[in-house]
């Protein structure tokens, strides 16, 4: 066989592969749990409001009597952005009460370690973790292995994103937002 047909081979079984593998690798970013009743809802902070709007629905619908709101608290301009979403939560109908605040974390592995002694300190043994379809499962992942010597059942529930898993790598947000998840994904396989 000559160089050119190798050459042009290898790039026709390459386009045959990105056909038929591109469009399923954003379905391996999502991780879904059916909801049901826990101690506790645990919002991971981030993206836009849609994970504070689904942290509210479940909470509305009696899953938990508790929303954690997790993530830094670190000053934006005259607030901070958890104190602007406790605010928006709170404005979706989530009682103030109910409501606890994590201010250390800036990452997922941050939300999996702070989050650690509060599942002891409140005895929960369920919780319902509520972040972005794209971070589910990385989130998940994080979670279960760095809680795996905890007594604690795992619930994790997808926000909408605003991704078309079916289409993504047409739209240049979409792609990015899913190469950058996948990219974070094969990361923290090596972190955790």
């Amino acid at each position: 066989m000559s160089i050119r047909f190798r050459f042009i081979s290898f790039f026709v079984l390459c386009g045959i592969c990105c056909c038929l593998f591109v469009p399923k690798l954003a379905f391996l970013l999502v991780h879904e749990n059916a909801p049901k009743k826990v101690d506790a809802i645990i919002l991971l902070s981030g993206g836009s409001g849609l994970r504070a709007q689904k942290a509210a629905e479940l909470y509305l619908q009696g899953y938990a009597p508790i929303v954690v709101i997790t993530g830094s608290d670190a000053p934006y301009f005259h607030t901070s952005r958890l104190s602007l979403l406790r605010e928006y939560v709170c404005s979706l109908g989530v009682d103030a009460s109910s409501i606890l605040l994590e201010g250390d974390s800036r990452s997922t592995l941050d939300h999996m370690s702070h989050l650690r002694s509060w599942v002891s300190r409140y005895k929960w043994k369920k919780v319902m973790i509520v972040t972005s379809a794209f971070h589910s499962a990385r989130a998940y992942r994080v979670f279960r292995k760095g809680w795996k010597d905890l007594p604690v059942d795992i619930v994790l529930v997808p926000s909408e994103d605003g991704i078309d898993y079916q289409r993504w790598w047409r739209h240049y947000e979409m792609c990015e937002t899913v190469l950058m998840e996948l990219f974070r994904s094969v990361l923290y396989f090596f972190r955790v």
